[in-house]
């Protein structure tokens, strides 16, 4: 099933697929609880904005449920998008960081 689990709702918590895109001039983003959705989302504004770059992971909302705004948190496992010469565009995965500070 992909980097994730869809999305869930239980023990307030909420995780699904965010997408972050940015370009010369534009910016976009999105969340939805199927990888597929999310993927589909980005390409079509990747398609809109050629000169553009998106990233895909999986998130959570890390508000909690009980508040009026909606931050999402990635986990560290995401991928970038790459478009190929014939226009495809194409998704690699991103190592994830190191946030332990061990190395």
């Amino acid at each position: 099933m992909g980097m994730g689990t869809r999305a869930r709702q239980g023990d307030s918590v909420i995780s699904g697929w965010a997408w972050e895109g940015t370009g010369p001039g534009a910016g976009g983003c999105g969340v939805s609880d199927e990888e597929d959705r999310a993927r589909q989302a980005a390409e079509a504004w990747l398609t809109a904005h050629p000169g553009a770059v998106a990233f895909l992971g999986t998130a959570r909302l890390a508000d909690g449920t009980r508040t009026l705004t909606a931050y999402w948190a990635t986990d560290g496992h995401s991928r970038r998008s790459r478009r190929l010469p014939d226009g495809r565009i194409t998704w690699a995965r991103v190592p994830a960081q190191d946030t332990t500070g061990t190395g």
